[in-house]
């Protein structure tokens, strides 16, 4: 029998994707343009500047514009990266626009990381350790196709931001 990639998504054992993430060089033009190709469809945008993250290139801020679009139960985020230095920025300059990452949300981070590892999977990035609010990584390894695996913890914290992006999508729409 032959796998097909939800299979293969549903063997990592991480559950429902629950977010979708694109590199764009224009996060308004490609918020419009999903927003029109998906009958206007609520967005939300938003902009981050985080302190240092963890890279596997050294701790420096992620400088971001971020918007999503509802895509049913799954979420694109369309990732505007404000410089050259996050993973999303090196991302856009090594392969243009596209997909980046798949996002799943975990209830035990350390375990599943653990796992992913055991699986030939590095730590890319990430906020991770116990003292983080919201905690997250992104993996990559040689048999993913190119795509980051994202992971967030769930959390008060995560459950905040993903009820703030739900909420300024819904006004939006």
């Amino acid at each position: 029998m032959h796998n097909t990639e939800s299979d293969e998504i549903r063997g990592l054992g991480l559950g429902d994707i629950h977010h979708v993430g694109l590199v764009v060089k224009d996060v308004d033009r490609a918020l419009s343009t999903y927003s029109a190709l998906l009958g206007g469809a609520g967005t939300s945008r938003f902009e981050f500047q985080t302190p240092d993250v963890p890279m596997r290139w050294g701790k420096r801020q992620q400088n971001l514009r971020v918007g999503f679009v509802s895509l049913g139960g799954t979420l694109l985020e369309i990732l505007e990266p404000l410089d050259d230095q996050s993973p999303h920025g090196k991302f856009l300059a090594e392969h243009g626009e596209g997909l980046h990452h798949l996002g799943f949300l975990v209830s035990d981070l350390d375990e599943q990381t653990a796992r992913l590892a055991e699986l030939g999977m590095a730590k890319l990035a990430g906020t991770n350790e116990p003292q983080d609010p919201l905690r997250w990584v992104y993996l990559d390894g040689p048999d993913v196709g190119g795509a980051v695996i994202e992971m967030m913890e769930k959390s008060p914290s995560s459950e905040k931001l993903w009820a703030d992006v739900t909420s300024a999508m819904i006004a939006n729409a």
